[in-house]
């Protein structure tokens, strides 16, 4: 199976049928929809560069149509599919909000972003931490923004959130588990080697951080445009 097979085939499908039989969107969901996408490729494509220039994971040649910069054109509509199939399930409706909750800063929300941004600068230190060290690193720039300025908004709604989280990394992962050692690889001596059938424990841990990210951003822009 070709890279964008396996797009079209596990997440352009899911997503059209979400589009068609779902009740239709409000424009508050589009947009929110949209920024998303925009964040989501401004903000993982030089990661995602920098992993593939490294070796850190890489790809078959023959199984790719093109590439932009060093990273093919199915893994661009993986991100955006992605990030799509998340926001098209989700609606203002699936979050809960007090109204008397509102944005404030929450030391606590920064706190827990600092966590994983220490967590990663330790982790580099050791080669084979180097995947995780990296995922954790990215991660902790969006998690530090949403829970520094959303905590208290998010914490009303963590059930649903952990809920819909926990649904799509297994989804993602299992998908990711189809392609692993055929269509992509991941290097093992920048991997810890811990995996659960044959997907690396960095994987699973990328599918709940990238799940999160919209999931808490969907759930924080609802609540900011609530009238």
């Amino acid at each position: 199976m070709y890279y964008l097979e396996f797009v079209f085939t596990f997440l352009l499908i899911p997503v059209i049928v979400l589009f068609f039989f779902k009740k239709k969107r409000t424009q508050t969901a589009t947009l929110g929809l949209i920024i998303h996408l925009i964040i989501a490729v401004l903000y993982t494509v030089p990661w995602d560069n920098y992993l593939i220039k490294n070796g850190i994971w890489y790809y078959d040649d023959k199984l790719i149509t093109d590439t932009i910069f060093l990273i093919p054109i199915g893994e661009y509509l993986f991100i955006l599919l992605q990030t799509t199939l998340i926001c098209l399930t989700i609606s203002p409706a699936t979050f809960s909000y007090n109204k008397n909750t509102c944005f404030k800063y929450s030391s606590k929300g920064l706190y827990i972003g600092l966590i994983f941004l220490l967590f990663g600068i330790v982790l580099m230190f050791f080669t084979n931490s180097f995947y995780l060290s990296l995922i954790l690193l990215w991660a902790s720039v969006p998690f530090t923004v949403q829970l520094s300025i959303g905590l208290n908004v998010l914490k009303d709604n963590i059930s649903v959130i952990s809920k819909y989280c926990f649904l799509f990394t297994i989804y993602f992962s299992i998908i990711d588990s189809y392609a692993l050692g055929k269509i992509w690889f991941i290097a093992e001596r920048t991997s810890l080697g811990i995996n659960i059938g044959n997907i690396p424990i960095e994987e699973i841990i990328f599918f709940c951080c990238t799940s999160l990210f919209v999931l808490n951003g969907m759930c924080l822009w609802f609540k900011l445009k609530l009238k």
